[in-house]
């Protein structure tokens, strides 16, 4: 197997920073869990625990929408990644 073809797991937080990025406009989980690479079960546990929790999403009806706090987050995330 070439080194390409091999793809690293994803930490904690680079899923909830996909998950913020994809909410910058309100998504639904079902493009959540498309545009993110999850399955619905990982989603809830990353919005119950994680992103509604701490005020990083809210909901707006069955859509979800990153907040202030979750923009200054990934752009704090974005910033130390580099």
């Amino acid at each position: 197997m070439l080194n390409g073809d091999i793809q690293e797991k994803r930490t904690r937080m680079e899923i909830v920073a996909g998950i913020i990025d994809v909410c910058r406009q309100p998504a639904t989980k079902t493009r959540i869990v498309y545009e993110v690479n999850l399955n619905f079960l990982m989603l809830e546990k990353y919005l119950g625990k994680y992103l509604l929790k701490n005020g990083l999403l809210k909901q707006e009806g069955r859509a979800f929408k990153a907040t202030v706090k979750g923009e200054q987050w990934l752009a704090q995330f974005e910033q130390v990644k580099l």
